[in-house]
């Protein structure tokens, strides 16, 4: 048995299981966008991944990292539709629906939106 095909069995034996070693969508996009925190010992260096879910839910930064990359995206002309509607210091994203999806109250982030806009 090869050395790869050891992995992909420890791999797929783990996934059933609560940890899981593979790594997820948001985990990927959280790593590449965050701030990589790096400890730094005698003759070790350990990197410190920030965690996807805290308490059931998504990680405030990670949140605030995925909306600053949707609106980033947008243009004026999803907030002329009103899939973006921004009103007394609150910023909301619709779905398709109309149905909100996040509410943004870090003015920092508005202001960086409407000056885009």
């Amino acid at each position: 048995m090869s050395v790869k095909d050891k992995k992909a069995k420890k791999v797929s034996a783990m996934v059933g299981t609560k940890q899981c070693f593979v790594p997820t969508t948001l985990q990927r996009f959280a790593s590449d966008h965050m701030k990589k925190q790096v400890i730094k010992g005698a003759h070790t260096e350990i990197v410190v991944e920030p965690r996807c879910y805290v308490g059931g839910k998504v990680n405030p930064q990670v949140a605030e990292l995925l909306v600053s990359a949707y609106l980033r995206k947008c243009s004026k002309q999803d907030l002329e539709n009103g899939r973006i509607t921004v009103e007394d210091g609150l910023l909301i994203i619709r779905d398709t629906h109309g149905n909100p999806v996040a509410r943004v109250r870090k003015q920092k982030i508005i202001q960086e939106f409407m000056a885009k806009t």
